[in-house]
């Protein structure tokens, strides 16, 4: 990381840190001098009078965003990402993670990202333009849902078998899971697209559900594929 003043003469506490990259990128935009190292950005700096200097920043698992850390640790609170409203986090796999194996906390934390990205895959797929409006929005909706479902424990939880779907989901590729999603939607008349009911909703959350879970994807025992 590098420490950037604009003046030499007088330095602003705190001051802003900048990557090696963005600080390239900061001379060619501000100082406009065409720099690709960053010792060059370092010496156009210098001649343009400002100032920057490398510092050392120790970051901790604290310092970053997700689950899974750096060093291979757990998060001890379980981030649900774009699906925070989507789960509450009173649910038992929630509220109980870290006192869950880490063999089971890796396949709950891979199921979240796994989603994460099949979200995206919808975003990029279908854009907002009005042929696609329904259907992007009635995927996003199944998939929230499912991910719901696959979370709620009801009155009895049953910790191994919500992890084992998870791992089910893991285990299939995301494309084949973006065809999963995208036929349900397709297979929808234009009543259904348009609808907000509930039951409506819930039947095509089921049948993503049987396509991903039911189906067979191999021999399945607790939270392995094999």
């Amino acid at each position: 990381m590098y420490e950037y003043q604009d003046d030499s003469r007088f330095r602003r506490i705190p001051s802003r840190l900048y990557t090696s990259l963005e600080l390239i990128e900061r001379v060619k935009t501000h100082i406009d001098e065409n720099v690709n190292t960053i010792d060059d950005a370092r010496q156009a700096i210098r001649m343009s009078g400002s100032y920057a200097r490398e510092v050392i920043v120790e970051l901790t698992n604290a310092d970053f965003i997700g689950n899974i850390k750096p060093d291979g640790t757990m998060t001890q609170t379980l981030d649900l990402g774009s699906f925070a409203t989507e789960v509450a986090r009173s649910e038992d796999l929630v509220a109980n993670f870290h006192k869950l194996s880490t063999e089971q906390q890796t396949v709950i934390c891979v199921f979240i990202d796994k989603a994460e990205q099949l979200l995206g895959r919808i975003n990029k797929q279908f854009d907002n333009t009005a042929s696609y409006a329904l259907i992007k929005e009635k995927a996003k909706d199944i998939l929230n849902n499912f991910v719901h479902d696959i979370f709620i424990s009801d009155e009895r939880p049953n910790p191994d078998a919500q992890i084992m779907n998870m791992g089910k989901f893991n285990a299939i590729d995301l494309e084949t899971l973006f065809d999963f999603l995208a036929d349900t939607v397709y297979d929808m008349p234009v009543t259904d697209l348009m609808t907000d009911d509930f039951g409506t909703l819930s039947m095509y959350t089921d049948k993503f559900r049987h396509k991903s879970l039911l189906k067979p994807q191999g021999i399945v025992r607790g939270t392995h594929i094999l």
